[in-house]
């Protein structure tokens, strides 16, 4: 990845209907369960946290 270069590393969401497409996809069961997971993820990962407001966070690496 070059340097300015954003690209989106995974998705952690409450949804089930979500299908991935290209990157990891994270169904949880609840919020609480959604929360450590997307900051796990973001700490293995490097990357930040974005909230989409329905049910789902992308993980994107900057």
């Amino acid at each position: 990845m070059s340097s300015g270069e954003s690209r989106i590393v995974a998705v952690v969401t409450l949804r089930r209907d979500v299908q991935a497409g290209g990157v990891p996809v994270f169904p949880v069961a609840d919020e609480t369960e959604r929360d450590q997971v997307a900051l796990l993820l973001a700490k293995l990962l490097r990357g930040t946290i974005h909230d989409l407001r329905n049910g789902s966070y992308v993980i994107v690496r900057h």
